[in-house]
């Protein structure tokens, strides 16, 4: 975490600041020779940042992380709204809205677990089989899994409303999945709208995760919430969750998915630089 810290001290030291700008509603910002654009809408800030990466033998939940640059967009609390803990604290001023994060492929190589991930993407759009085999329910949760960066500690669930990409600056695939470490029902704020690909250069891997509700799932548990009964019928309830998401009307996600993808067509190479 330090070395994160300083990599940010220096960024702000040195003035490399992302560039910020707003025509017609939208916002544009480049770093490091990266640059995304967003409706102005979803997120009124970034946060640009070059990590330096983790230790390769650092054992920890959901690491190593290989090198990277993050940009992450973020709406701004107005001070007066901003929430105060039980102790008279306030909390954070800003709502994460998402990231666009970029690895250089040669940093990726000597992290397992993340290079794995970058094999597979490889692999599947080299073969480009058909992504509704990968619209299934199985008990091993690796057998249907898409390639998916950062690392996540948790398991990949479900996959749906998967499809191949394809701009100027970038080839992959985008899907919603949930990532979760136990067995319970899906709550309407549990998904992800992600991009997984590699920019036209070949040199980097670009992935895109935003946090998204979808209308139709529960808001919250209740209280009389019968688990063995729900353990029962898992695989029928996650196939169902995955029809529900498939068949579902634009209106039904918070942001609407087209959202992300102008995001995604935005991507632009602007230069070699990396992390």
């Amino acid at each position: 975490m330090k070395a994160k810290l300083l990599v940010l001290v220096l960024i702000l030291a040195l003035g490399a600041t992302p560039a910020l700008a707003q025509d017609g509603g939208t916002h544009t910002a480049t770093f490091d020779g990266f640059g995304i654009s967003w409706d102005a809408a979803l997120a009124d800030g970034v946060t640009a940042i070059a990590y330096e990466g983790e230790p390769v033998d650092l054992e920890a939940p959901g690491s190593p992380q290989p090198p990277h640059v993050e940009l992450a967009l973020f709406e701004q609390i107005p001070w007066d709204q901003v929430p105060i803990d039980e102790m008279g604290y306030p909390g954070s001023d800003r709502i994460h809205r998402g990231a666009v994060t970029v690895y250089r492929l040669a940093d990726v190589d000597a992290y397992e677990w993340s290079q794995q991930q970058v094999d597979a993407l490889q692999a599947l759009l080299a073969e480009r089989p058909d992504l509704s085999t990968y619209l299934q329910v199985s008990d091993n949760l690796n057998d249907y899994a898409l390639p998916f960066l950062p690392v996540y500690p948790a398991g990949q669930v479900i996959r749906a409303r998967a499809q191949y990409v394809e701009t100027g600056a970038v080839t992959g695939i985008s899907y919603v999945t949930v990532y979760r470490q136990d067995v319970s029902p899906f709550l309407a704020s549990d998904f992800i709208y992600t991009f997984q690909g590699f920019s036209a250069d070949g040199a980097h891997y670009v992935s895109m995760v935003f946090p998204i509700t979808i209308e139709g799932f529960l808001a919250d548990y209740p209280t009389d919430f019968d688990y063995d009964a729900f353990i029962e019928r898992l695989d029928e309830y996650l196939a169902g969750s995955i029809a529900q998401i498939n068949t579902a009307p634009a209106e039904s996600f918070n942001p609407r998915l087209d959202v992300f993808d102008t995001i995604i067509e935005s991507f632009a190479v602007a230069s070699a630089g990396a992390a």
